[in-house]
């Protein structure tokens, strides 16, 4: 579930207003500063049925990541013997946990949703388990009429923003090959606000 304090709009919204989703549907609830539901969002799109090739695929990813996962000794040598087995134990147990797995039914529909500044939603698409690319992203007016999709990808648009900020702009997160955060803000384009 997503939840994301929802932008002020001086026509239509207050403050104090939440934008949220459980994604397993295409409906986003729009709440009041009392927290009732006033508003909700729709859009006929159908969640993905969750197949055994995709539960199969996730359980590879996350075994092939505790694979790669090295313990390392903060003294430099090898571990004591307990350590070790605790270490044996560990992975043993993650890897039973993994092979066991539950899976919903379903793909959410939707992976992130985002305010404007004004207002307006951004609402990030889900996109098949595994895939690296970022879904398409729906824009939504403050009162819920829905504007247009746009790709992600783009150099107008490499990815959902993090924050939106007046005039256009936006913040992305990302970390560079130290896994420190860089912040990078843009303008984009009014045809996309």
């Amino acid at each position: 579930m997503g939840i994301r304090t929802r932008g002020f709009c001086s026509t239509c919204c207050r403050p104090g207003e939440v934008a949220f989703s459980d994604s397993s549907t295409y409906a986003i609830k729009l709440t009041n500063p009392t927290g009732a539901i006033e508003h909700i969002l729709r859009r006929p799109i159908r969640p993905l049925a969750v197949t055994e090739e995709m539960r199969h695929a996730a359980r590879e990813r996350r075994l092939e990541a505790q694979r790669n996962r090295q313990f390392t000794s903060i003294t430099g040598g090898e571990p004591p013997p307990q350590v070790q087995t605790l270490v044996s134990r560990l992975r043993t147990a993650q890897t039973a946990a993994v092979e066991n797995m539950q899976f919903f039914t379903e793909v959410p529909v939707i992976a992130a949703v985002r305010s404007t500044w004004d207002g307006a939603l951004w609402v990030e698409r889900s996109t098949e388990p595994g895939r690296e690319e970022p879904g398409p992203i729906d824009v939504l007016t403050p009162d819920g009429r829905y504007v247009g999709t746009l790709t992600p990808g783009a150099a107008a648009l490499p990815d959902m923003p993090d924050a939106f900020g007046p005039d256009g702009l936006v913040a992305f997160i990302d970390t560079d090959e130290f896994d420190v955060p860089v912040v990078t803000v843009r303008r984009i384009p009014a045809e996309i606000r």
